[in-house]
C-alpha cells in the first residue's frame, strides 16, 4: 500500500513574485547570468510581465548582449502597466539601441522616456507664490 504525500498548493502568483525577487537580488548582486534565468522563468509562466522583460534586458546588457537585451526592452514597452514602467523599459531600450550603435533610434526612446517617465509633484502650489 502506498500513502500519497500532500502537497501543498502554491498560487503561480507567489511563485511568479519569488523568482522576480530572486532575479532582482542576483541582478542587484552582480550575479546577471543568474539573474538572467530566473527572469527567463517568469517571462515563459506570464509573457505579459514587464517587470520579468526589463529585468532581461538589464541582465543581458550588463552581459554584453545588447541586440537581446533590445528585443528584452522592446517587450517591456509592449506591456508596461504604467507611466513609470513604460518610461523605465524605454530608457533600457535607449540603452541598448546605444550600445548597438543605433544613436538615431536610442534618441527616439530617450525622448519617449521624457515624454512618459513620473513627474515630481511641485514642491511650491502657485498659491505660494500669491
Amino acid at each position: 500500500m502506498t500513502t500519497e504525500v500532500a502537497r501543498p498548493e502554491i498560487p503561480i502568483e507567489a511563485i511568479k513574485e519569488t523568482l522576480l525577487l530572486l532575479g532582482y537580488l542576483n541582478t542587484r548582486y552582480g550575479q546577471h547570468a543568474r539573474a538572467i534565468v530566473y527572469y527567463e522563468l517568469v517571462s515563459v509562466l506570464d509573457p505579459s510581465n514587464a517587470g520579468a522583460w526589463r529585468g532581461l534586458a538589464t541582465g543581458r546588457l550588463a552581459t554584453g548582449d545588447a541586440e537581446r537585451a533590445a528585443e528584452c526592452a522592446r517587450k517591456a514597452v509592449q506591456h508596461a502597466e504604467t507611466p513609470g514602467d513604460e518610461a523605465a523599459a524605454h530608457l533600457l531600450l535607449a540603452l541598448a539601441l546605444a550600445a548597438s550603435s543605433e544613436a538615431d533610434a536610442a534618441r527616439e526612446h530617450v525622448d519617449a522616456y521624457l515624454a512618459t517617465r513620473p513627474q515630481a509633484p511641485d514642491t511650491v502650489s502657485e498659491e505660494d507664490n500669491a
